[in-house]
This record gives C-alpha cells, sequence and structure tokens, in this order.
C-alpha cells in the first residue's frame, strides 16, 4: 500500500528540512517563491528525495517549498526584530535601567538559518557616524 503525501511536519521533519537546504547556497538565497527557477527546483527535488528516504514519509516538493519559505519569512522577522543582528540582546535595558525581558531569540532555527542573511540587502546593524564640531 502506497502512503499519500504527508500534511504535517514533526520536529524531526523540520530538523532535517533545515539540515538539508541550509547545505545549499542555492536555496539559501531562496526568499519568494518567484525566485525558485530551474536550479533552485533541482536542489528542493534533492531535498525531497533525502527527507522522504530519511524519514520513510512522502512530502511533495511543493509542501517542501512551502515550509521553506515559511521558514525564511519568519527568520526575517526575527532577525529584524532582534535588531538585524544575530548577537543575543540579554543586556537590552529599559529607560529605567531594567532589563528588558524576553530579548533572547530563542526560535530553535535561528542560528541554524544563518545563512539567509544576505548581506547585499541592506538590512544589518544601522551604522552610526560621530560627528565632531570644530571650532574656529
Amino acid at each position: 500500500m502506497q502512503q499519500g503525501p504527508t500534511k504535517t511536519w514533526s520536529p524531526d521533519a523540520e530538523d532535517g528540512l533545515v539540515e538539508l537546504a541550509t547545505q545549499s547556497p542555492v536555496l539559501c538565497k531562496v526568499q519568494y517563491r518567484y525566485d525558485i527557477k530551474e536550479q533552485e527546483m533541482m536542489d528542493f527535488l534533492r531535498v525531497q528525495e533525502s527527507l522522504n528516504a530519511n524519514l520513510n514519509k512522502c512530502f511533495t516538493v511543493e509542501a517542501i517549498i512551502a515550509k521553506w519559505l515559511e521558514f525564511v519569512q519568519l527568520f526575517r522577522l526575527k532577525y529584524a526584530i532582534n535588531g538585524y543582528s544575530m548577537a543575543d540582546r540579554e543586556n537590552t535595558y529599559n529607560k529605567d535601567g531594567t532589563v528588558k525581558d524576553d530579548n533572547r531569540e530563542s526560535w530553535r532555527f535561528f542560528n541554524r538559518l544563518e545563512c539567509l542573511i544576505d548581506p547585499t540587502d541592506g538590512l544589518g546593524p544601522k551604522k552610526t557616524v560621530k560627528q565632531e564640531i570644530i571650532e574656529d
């Protein structure tokens, strides 16, 4: 009896997807569905083959693409919330001097998806320029 397409993602399946997809520099550049061309589709097919073989599942390529794009969007959101930085924000303070709660990014894939950062997109820590006033 042939198993139908898998519709649910277990933590093991998500781990496997992240592990396999982050090994592909091509997939790390995919941000949106329209970014998927022939080479990206070939890499997604390789991920599908490996993921299904390793987990004895029947994920479709469309399900894998949808899940990967979900992870990409979550990472971009969490990266922005984290101040466009991968550094922990544990020592961020309120104006009254108390430490802010829940500033550390704890999503289990956050650090593993660092390959999604595109240094050419202009996102990143804001640079500050100090200006000195020279008086004559």
